[in-house]
């Protein structure tokens, strides 16, 4: 029973760090940090990814540079509407990517990680705030 469910709980997105690794910094007890520079921000996302709204404050993500990619998933492009979805890679010094921050249950978070397509790795970055927070990047 416990491989079955550990099967069903893999999460499609790649994991860039081991969670064991991560400081693992939360809202109040239960609930995680993820910065999102794209569709995540979306209502019709989030409603349907999270079956509700989420609040989100400005946040900025230093290090990295804005990109794109086109999604090949059509239940992803059927939901977000757009073909052509935002992507953040490595960038130089001066480089920063501004978003939001948007505050998840530990169950969010995997409804994300299944959102997100193949393309992205989930990743702990540092905000420019000095919060750190779970990223999709390249």
């Amino acid at each position: 029973m416990q491989h079955v469910l550990q099967a069903i709980l893999v999460p499609m997105v790649r994991i860039a760090d081991p969670v064991e690794q991560v400081p693992r910094e939360i809202a109040p007890t239960g609930w995680v940090s993820v910065f999102s520079y794209g569709t995540l921000q979306l209502p019709q996302v989030q409603l349907e990814t999270f079956g509700r709204a989420v609040e989100t404050a400005a946040a900025v993500l230093p290090g990295y540079r804005l990109d794109d990619i086109e999604i090949t998933d059509a239940a992803v492009v059927a939901l977000s509407g757009v073909l052509r979805h935002p992507i953040v890679r490595r960038g130089g010094p001066g480089d920063s990517v501004a978003g939001a921050l948007l505050v998840l249950t530990d169950a969010e978070l995997a409804a994300a990680d299944g959102y997100e397509t193949d393309d992205y790795a989930r990743t702990w970055c540092r905000l420019e705030s000095g919060r750190g927070a779970w990223v999709y990047t390249a």
